[in-house]
């Protein structure tokens, strides 16, 4: 719940975020010479954050969940329940690497909204 509010904290202009892309990205980066360029792609990093954490992350935990429910039932010996234990430990270890990522996309979007700030104090 803390990653998914620290996603939500941020207000730039989502105007040119649109046209940023997987494709374009880079091209956009080595492009950004204005406040609002950099305002973009702060908004296009925190919406990569945003994804992370409403889709991988908690896809993930329906996942272990799942398995804790099929282990709850006891329709398995303990070779199958510490299968589905391990398997659990596998999605944890994921949901680890997704925060990992979505906290890096964060600290992007914070870094370009703190050059839009910059180069705004500038003018």
């Amino acid at each position: 719940a803390g990653i998914l509010m620290l996603v939500a904290v941020g207000g730039c202009s989502t105007s040119l975020a649109g046209g940023i892309t997987e494709a374009n990205v880079a091209y956009r980066i080595t492009g950004a010479k204005t406040a609002a360029h950099h305002e973009a792609l702060a908004t296009y990093f925190r919406n990569k954050a945003e994804g992370i954490a409403s889709k991988q992350i908690a896809h993930e935990q329906e996942i272990i969940d799942s398995y804790k429910e099929a282990t709850a039932r006891g329709d398995v010996g303990p070779a199958r329940a510490r299968i589905r234990e391990s398997m659990r430990k596998h999605c944890r270890a994921l949901i680890d690497s997704y925060r990992g990522v979505l906290e890096n996309y964060l600290r992007l979007s914070e870094d370009h909204a703190r050059m839009a700030r910059e180069m705004r104090g500038r003018q």
